[in-house]
């Protein structure tokens, strides 16, 4: 599976919709305010994608009036997301055009990925996505990642760029989260009912967003990857997660834990889990339990990545065809994500699946390691766009 072609072929599609952008902040009616957002939205990830663009070229790529787009590109500049950086070049007497692009130097993101139970990662990026300082927090056991130690860094971040701008803070949080930024619960952390949101809202002054890690990566694997608005993600790293996108929405479900999959029964016969159930997707296909059997020995490992991919891709393929998923992507360790594990995996669903050629999936590596912390930046971003004006 040639992943650098998939992030190549990606360069050349259409930045995505802002729908994804919309849903996320929580629109569900069509009223003025919300084709307002969309606008704006739509606007700004065309500019973020051609970067450097003139008022008409932007006007067409959208397909969006002259006179909207000037109202829009005044807005985004007061509020210092867009800025003038050059003009258009042209041999034709008169006033040249100016170009827009993304405003990098005014507001800054403070972002926390807490999706290890012993360390803390944090970035300040401006709203492009660049890093402009970053921190490593670790903490011995048997202590944990607790909200004052979070605070601490938000803290410390705060004080050092006192006078920068910051747009708000975003947090990654391993298990099921609310809309409204409560943890309630996560197991690697040991948290339940925390409020998290409202915690550090109320002690910074300063809007903060709180997400699955999980849904973090199908951000930053739709927006700057550009996947399929139809994507599935798995996240193998250690315990098994998943994330789900549908026409470009992300699914949360009734009670926020779609996706918290760790313990739902993919082999009855299989290893005992920790819940007191055998076969748990957990202990079968996270990278620890594929560790285990290397450890065994029993097998190459190339043999034991292409049986364990085959039975992914067999376990996967109803909820793909259910949902009609086009693209599979999966994040892991390379050693184990590597091209065999994926081909398995797509074979697998290949062979499940082709009564029907049209449900073939995709099915790439995640991006990078540091793609949680730019999915929350952007999660950031989006909500700051939503609520500017």
């Amino acid at each position: 599976m040639d992943t650098t072609a998939y992030l190549r072929d990606a360069e050349t599609t259409s930045p995505p919709s802002p729908t994804l952008i919309s849903l996320m902040c929580g629109l569900r009616k069509t009223e003025p305010s919300d084709v307002r957002i969309r606008n704006r939205m739509l606007a700004f990830s065309t500019v973020f994608f051609h970067k450097n663009i003139s008022r008409v070229q932007l006007s067409d790529l959208t397909q969006l009036s002259r006179v909207s787009i000037s109202e829009l590109v005044s807005s985004l500049k007061e509020n210092h997301v867009l800025t003038e950086s050059g003009h258009v070049q042209s041999s034709g007497r008169g006033k040249k055009g100016a170009l827009i692009s993304v405003d990098t130097e005014y507001w800054k993101i403070i972002s926390l990925d807490l999706s290890e139970p012993y360390t803390i990662t944090g970035t300040l990026v401006n709203i492009e996505g660049e890093s402009l300082d970053s921190i490593d927090v670790a903490i011995e056991p048997p202590a944990h990642v607790t909200v004052g130690r979070v605070s601490d860094i938000c803290s410390s971040f705060i004080e050092k760029y006192k006078d920068s701008h910051i747009l708000g803070i975003g947090i990654a949080v391993p298990g099921i989260v609310s809309p409204d930024g409560v943890i309630i619960d996560s197991p690697s952390l040991g948290w339940s009912d925390i409020h998290l949101r409202a915690v550090l809202e109320r002690q910074f002054a300063l809007p903060v967003t709180v997400i699955s890690e999980s849904c973090a990566h199908t951000i930053v694997e739709r927006f700057i990857a550009r996947s399929p608005e139809n994507t599935l993600l798995l996240d193998i790293s250690s315990h098994v997660t998943s994330s789900l996108l549908i026409e470009d929405s992300l699914v949360l479900g009734s009670h926020h834990s779609a996706g918290s999959i760790s313990h739902v029964v993919a082999n009855p016969h299989g290893p005992l889990c920790s819940c007191g159930k055998r076969g748990c997707i957990d202990v079968v296909f996270s990278s620890s339990a594929i560790r285990r059997l290397f450890a065994l020995g029993k097998d190459d490992t190339d043999t034991i990545l292409s049986t364990v991919g085959e039975e992914l891709g067999k376990t996967l393929a109803l909820p793909c065809a259910i949902l009609d998923t086009k693209a599979l992507i999966i994040n892991g360790p390379a050693d184990i994500v590597n091209p065999i594990f994926l081909d398995a995996i797509e074979r697998s669903l290949d062979s499940y699946l082709s009564h029907n050629a049209s449900l073939h999936v995709s099915v790439h590596k995640s991006m990078n390691s540091t793609s949680t912390l730019q999915g929350v930046s952007i999660y950031v971003l989006q909500h700051a766009l939503q609520n500017l004006f």
